[in-house]
This record gives structure tokens, C-alpha cells and sequence, in this order.
């Protein structure tokens, strides 16, 4: 594995929430259909292979029923159901015709199918229904037909994913007060232990969030993880987001469970704007998450230098390290941020620090291939003999990856008579 990819690995110290893909069935799918419709021509369907039951070898008008459904061809798909066409018909992934119809928003077609008995609660393969797909893809008018005809509304797939998460992870705010009117339970959570104001937080649908909190959410309902939604929208850097669920009390110092602070998912973000939000509600700047990183290295690490020089304005302790032993200047070397980088040597940061494996500021940055900051960090006088705990100089790290240009710029700094400085 090359330097840099260790490197890389090693200073990332905040990842954002992984969310299941969206359930919403986009225009993509008519594809799909028509790709299931060519597989299927000429063999007959076999059961096997669908799981939709006994076909007509041949002139089945099933397999068409799928193309006509997704593209919203009311005619023909009334005339392939008068003609026999199974209206439940599944494709291997388990969609039906009402599914394909009610993702693409053909509320005619949609309720042709309810009309010649289509399954309004069926489900995928996944377990997601028709109303689930319909409430992502914003398609109101379906949703309401759907629901009309016994669509349960609180169906889950089998990630726990119900039509409620789904528009509000999509923004649908009109199709979430729809759900919620019919009975939408509004704390239900997924597999991850995610609420659907968890999910539009995320996203930054504001919108969607004031909606949901009006009908009650927990707006400081946490997933597994202990993440909240004040969270999600801080790494997202979704500023409005933020403020709306400041001001109607959402915990600004709530902790993960890695004791993370919303704070620190606003420095990941690097959205300055956001961090002024989250500091202005109050905050607490010297927080440390529990192997020691704090907000000022996650943004030295990842935010532009407005971001860091907020942070350092309001008291950020420039010289904090974490358990293994990572400073801003060193997170921010490692992870090849020039520019904030120059800032921190400006602001007096300690270039001789060295982590818990005896990394220099100037080794992390040449495992990280980062020319600029090499340059930086020697015209900031740092010890051109620094040696790592496994004998290495950033020299000796530069010839090893074949980074030329910053051999040349480590010998010539060598031969001007730069090795000030000591490590500790």
C-alpha cells in the first residue's frame, strides 16, 4: 500500500453516517422493466426465474405489462389486464406493475392496476410498497390514491425503512403531512436506529424538519450510534438546518458515542458559517471526543483556514494533542491542508511535535505527497532529520515513494543548511 494511502486512513477521524440508499424508484427503473421485458421474451417467464407464477409460453401479455406500467401507458396496460395480464406480476428484484407505476408518479395507470386487483401492500424484495416508492419520488396524488385503497402506511422494508423516512430523507414535506395525517408514526426508527428526522436533518431539508418536529419528533432522537439530527445536519454543513433545530432546543453539546459533539461534525464539514451557529448557541469549543481529537484538529484536518481561524479566535487550545498524540498542525500536515497549515506555523503552532509513532509535521506530509507543505513546513526552519519509530526521514520516505519533487526540495534545503530545530 502506497504511503499516502496509510495516511490517509490514519488522519480521517470522522465519518459520516452511512444511510441505506434511497427506496425511491427513479426514471432508471423503466429501464429495468424493459431490460425484464427482453429477458423474459421468448422464454416464457418461467417461474423460476420471476417468482410471479404459471405464465403462457410466448404471446404472454405479462411480460409487456411491466414496460407499459412504468411508463404510464394506461391504455395498453388496461388492454394487457382485460387480455389476462397478471396485475401482481413480480420481476426478480419482486417489483410489480403497481410499484413501477406509483415510483414514476402514473396515478392513472396506478389505479387501473388497484381496479384489476394489483396488491396496494406488496412488496419488494427489500420489503419496500408502492406508497413508499410514490412518498420518495414526491408523487402526492399517488401517495393519497394508494392510501385511499388500504396502502398500510407505516409498511416497513426490511432495513425498517418506512414511506415516512423515505420523503423525509427526500425532502417530500407535503407527502410527509399526508403520511403523518393518516397515521404515521412519526418515532419509528430503521435498522440503524435512525428516526425520518434524522434523515431530512441530513439531508438539509429544513422544510421537512420543522414539519416533522410540529408533529412531535424527538428532535434530539439519537440512531445506535448516538448520533442526532443536530449532528447530521452539522457534518452536512446545512447552516438553516442547524439554526432551525437550535431554536426549537435541540441539545448543541449532545455527545455520540464516541463522544462526539455537533461541533466537531460542523469542523469535519469545514462550514464556517455552521461552526459560528453551533458557537453562538453555546458551543463548548475545548471538547474532546474520547480518544482525545478535538473540533480544531477535525478542521485543521478538513476545513479551510476561515474555519480553523474561527475556532482558534474563540480559544481553540492550538497545542492540544489527542491519545495518539495528533496536534492541529500535525492532523492538518497529514492530510495535505497547505493553506491551513501555513496558517497555524503563522499563529506560532509547535513545528517539532511529533505523534505517537514520532511523525513529524514534515513526514506526514511527504507520506502524504503533498509538495506544498513540505515547502512550508522547511521554510518554517523543522528538523530535516526528524527520524519516525521505524527509521524514517522524510527524505529517505520521499526516494522510497519516488515523490522526486520533494526529494529535490528536502536535499536543497539540506545543502542551504536547514536542520534547525529538535524533535520531542
Amino acid at each position: 500500500m502506497h504511503r499516502r494511502q496509510v495516511a490517509e486512513g490514519r488522519t480521517r477521524r470522522y465519518e459520516t453516517q452511512r444511510v441505506p440508499q434511497t427506496l425511491t424508484v427513479r426514471a432508471g427503473l423503466f429501464l429495468c422493466a424493459v431490460l425484464a421485458f427482453g429477458a423474459c421474451k421468448g422464454t416464457g417467464c418461467s417461474p423460476a426465474k420471476t417468482g410471479a407464477g404459471p405464465r403462457q409460453a410466448g404471446g404472454s401479455p405479462n411480460a409487456p405489462l411491466m414496460a407499459a406500467a412504468s411508463s404510464g401507458d394506461t391504455t395498453t396496460v388496461e388492454a394487457l389486464l382485460n387480455a389476462g395480464a397478471d396485475a401482481n406480476l413480480k420481476t426478480k428484484e419482486g417489483w410489480t406493475p403497481l410499484m413501477l407505476a406509483a415510483g414514476q408518479g402514473h396515478l392513472e395507470t396506478v389505479r387501473a392496476l388497484i381496479a384489476h386487483g394489483a396488491d396496494v401492500n406488496g412488496k419488494d424484495h427489500p420489503g419496500a410498497t408502492a406508497l413508499s416508492r410514490a412518498a420518495g419520488g414526491g408523487h402526492q396524488a399517488v401517495v393519497e390514491a394508494l392510501l385511499a385503497q388500504g396502502a398500510n402506511v407505516n409498511s416497513a422494508a426490511t432495513s425498517g425503512w418506512t414511506a415516512l423516512m423515505n420523503a423525509a430523507w427526500e425532502g417530500r414535506t407535503e407527502i410527509v403531512e399526508v403520511l403523518v395525517q393518516r397515521g404515521a408514526q412519526i418515532a419509528a426508527t430503521d435498522e440503524s436506529g435512525a428516526t425520518a428526522l434524522l434523515r431530512a436533518a441530513g439531508n438539509g431539508h429544513t422544510a421537512t424538519v420543522a414539519a416533522l418536529l410540529a408533529h412531535g419528533a424527538p428532535i434530539d432522537g439519537a440512531d445506535r450510534r448516538g448520533v442526532t439530527p443536530l449532528m447530521v445536519a452539522a457534518v452536512g454543513g446545512h447552516n438553516e438546518t442547524v439554526a432551525a433545530l437550535l431554536a426549537k432546543g435541540a441539545r448543541v453539546n449532545a455527545r455520540d458515542i464516541e463522544q462526539s459533539t455537533p461541533l466537531m461534525a460542523a469542523a469535519k464539514s469545514g462550514d464556517r458559517d455552521t461552526i459560528a451557529t453551533l458557537l453562538a448557541a453555546g458551543a463548548e469549543i475545548g471538547a474532546a471526543r474520547s480518544d482525545g481529537i478535538t473540533a480544531l484538529m477535525l478542521a485543521a484536518e478538513n476545513a479551510p483556514s476561515a474555519a480553523v481561524d474561527l475556532l482558534l479566535a474563540r480559544g481553540a487550545d492550538l497545542g492540544a494533542k489527542s491519545a495518539d498524540g495528533m496536534t492541529a498542525l500535525l492532523a492538518a500536515a497529514g492530510s495535505g491542508n497547505a493553506e491551513v497549515v501555513r496558517m497555524l506555523v503563522a499563529k506560532g503552532a509547535d513545528v517539532t511535535a511529533i505523534n505517537n509513532e514520532r511523525k513529524t509535521a514534515l513526514i506526514l506530509a511527504t507520506e502524504y505527497a503533498d509538495l506544498d507543505t513540505v515547502q512550508i513546513l522547511i521554510a518554517a526552519g523543522v528538523n530535516l532529520d526528524a527520524v519516525d519509530e521505524d527509521g524514517n526521514t522524510a527524505l529517505k520516505i520521499a526516494k522510497e515513494e519516488e515523490e522526486d519533487e520533494i526529494a529535490a526540495a528536502l536535499r536543497a534545503a539540506r545543502q542551504a543548511g536547514g536542520s534547525a530545530g529538535s524533535v520531542r
